[in-house]
C-alpha cells in the first residue's frame, strides 16, 4: 500500500500495455508469529492488502483504462511469495521500498529477495512512472549465462527507444588478486 508498490503498478500497467499483456497485481499479507498474535490480526492484515489491491488497480487503471488487470492474494513469506508469483510472467514488477528520505535510495528486503530469486525479469520501479527513461540498464554476474538478460534488455531498450547499459562487476579478494598475477602472498 506504499506510494512505492502504486509507482510500481503504474510502472507495470505502462509495461503491459507495450507488452501487449495482461496485468496480475499481487499482494502478500505479512504474517505475524502465531505464538503472539491474535486471530483477528492476521485477518485484519488481509483486509489491509486487499485494500492495497484495490488501490493499485485504481492506479494502474488511471495510466492504462483498457488494460485487463486481475489481482492476487499470495500467501506466505512475503518475499519469496512475490518472487514466486512471477512464475510463468513476462517480468515481475515491485517497488524500490515504502520508506522515504535516506532509506528510499536503498533497496528493501522484498525488493532484494525479488531481484535475486524471481523466475522471470524482474524491475525494481524506483522512480515516477512519467520521467522519459533514457536508458536501459542490465546487470550482467556471469557473462557465460548473460544471453537471456541480454536478449530482454535489448527488447526493453527498442520499446522505449532508449540507450541499453550493461553492467558487470568483479570482486576481487587480495589473495584471488595475487594468485592470479602470481605473486607470492608471503613478500
Amino acid at each position: 500500500g506504499s506510494e512505492e508498490s502504486m509507482r510500481a503498478a503504474e510502472w507495470a500497467a505502462l509495461a503491459a500495455v507495450r507488452h501487449h499483456a495482461p496485468l496480475r497485481i499481487v499482494s502478500a499479507p505479512p504474517l505475524p508469529p502465531l505464538a503472539l498474535a491474535p486471530p483477528a490480526l492476521a485477518w485484519e492484515l488481509r483486509e489491509a492488502s486487499a485494500r492495497a489491491l484495490a488501490e493499485a488497480v485504481g492506479w494502474a487503471a488511471e495510466v492504462a483504462p483498457h488494460l485487463l488487470i486481475e489481482t492476487s492474494l499470495v500467501e506466505g513469506p512475503t518475499p519469496q511469495a512475490v518472487a514466486a508469483s512471477g512464475s510463468g510472467a513476462l517480468m515481475l514488477v515491485v517497488g524500490a521500498r515504502g520508506g522515504g528520505g535516506f532509506l528510499s535510495m536503498s533497496l528493501g528486503s522484498i525488493s532484494r529477495y525479488v531481484a535475486a530469486h524471481a523466475p522471470c525479469p524482474a524491475v525494481v520501479a524506483r522512480m515516477d512512472t512519467s520521467a522519459v527513461l533514457r536508458e536501459v540498464v542490465v546487470g550482467v554476474r556471469d557473462p557465460q549465462e548473460a544471453a537471456p538478460m541480454l536478449e530482454i534488455a535489448f527488447e526493453e531498450a527498442a520499446l522505449r527507444r532508449a540507450e541499453l547499459v550493461v553492467v558487470h562487476s568483479l570482486h576481487w579478494s587480495g589473495a584471488g588478486l595475487t594468485a592470479a598475477v602470481g605473486v607470492d602472498a608471503e613478500s
